[in-house]
C-alpha cells in the first residue's frame, strides 16, 4: 500500500512536471508569436509612413509644378526625351527648341523656293519677267 501511494505521488509529480513544461512551451510560443506580430506591425507602420511621405512629396512636387511658368512647360511628354525633372531636361529642351527653329527655317526656305519656281514658270509661260524681278530691277538694293 505504501509502495502504491509512492508510485502514485511520483506519477502525479511527473504529470505536474510535464504539464508545467508544456505550459512553459505554450507561453514561450505565444510570446514568440506576439513578438513576430509586433515586428510585422512595425514594418507595416514604417512602410505606411514611408508611402505617406512619398505621396506628400509627390503632392508638393505637383503643386510646385502647377506654379511653374507655363511658357516653358511642354504640353505633353515627347518620346525619347528625358522627363522634366531629370538632369538633362534643360539641355533637351534647348536642343528641341533649336531643332524646331531649324525645321521652321527649312520649311520657310522651301516655300520661298517653291514660290520662286512657280513665279518663274508663270513668267516662262507668259513670256514676261516675274513681278518680283521687275520690282527688284526698279528698286535698288539697300
Amino acid at each position: 500500500r505504501l509502495k502504491a501511494e509512492r508510485q502514485e505521488q511520483e506519477r502525479q509529480k511527473r504529470e505536474a512536471k510535464q504539464s508545467a513544461e508544456a505550459e512553459k512551451k505554450r507561453q514561450e510560443q505565444k510570446e514568440y508569436i506576439e513578438s513576430q506580430e509586433r515586428k510585422f506591425q512595425e514594418m507595416r507602420d514604417q512602410q505606411l509612413k514611408k508611402q505617406q511621405q512619398e505621396e506628400e512629396l509627390k503632392r508638393k512636387a505637383q503643386l510646385k509644378a502647377q506654379h511653374a511658368n507655363a511658357a516653358f512647360a511642354p504640353l505633353r511628354a515627347k518620346a525619347g526625351q528625358p522627363k522634366a525633372g531629370s538632369v538633362g531636361a534643360w539641355a533637351a529642351k534647348a536642343q528641341a527648341a533649336q531643332k524646331g527653329q531649324y525645321m521652321r527655317q527649312r520649311k520657310k526656305e522651301e516655300l520661298e523656293r517653291q514660290a520662286a519656281e512657280v513665279l518663274a514658270n508663270i513668267a516662262a509661260a507668259t513670256g514676261s519677267k516675274p513681278a518680283a524681278a521687275q520690282r527688284g530691277a526698279e528698286t535698288p538694293p539697300p
